[in-house]
């Protein structure tokens, strides 16, 4: 969803009887966000977003805190940890 020039995301699912519950380490091993409109991928680790509830993506525009840009495209995260987990 873009908001204010940014794409926000939201990192929880809800569980039944209760409410909106941020993903951790024992539901997934990362997210993959895809930005269609820009034609952006971004593989996040869940470790390094854990337990936010939102994250907020600006892809196309310079920002002052550019958090998450080390994670665009990086496609290596998923290789990195199947290694990890085969060995």
């Amino acid at each position: 969803m873009l908001d204010a020039r940014a794409y926000q995301v939201n990192t929880f699912h809800k569980v039944y009887g209760k409410a909106q519950v941020s993903y951790n380490a024992e539901d997934i091993d990362m997210l993959v966000v895809h930005i269609p409109p820009l034609e952006v991928w971004y593989v996040l680790p869940v470790e390094v977003f854990a337990p936010n509830m939102h994250l907020r993506l600006y892809p196309n525009i310079r920002v002052r805190l550019r958090r998450w840009e080390r994670y665009r495209e990086a496609w290596g995260i998923i290789y990195q940890q199947t290694r990890e987990a085969s060995t």
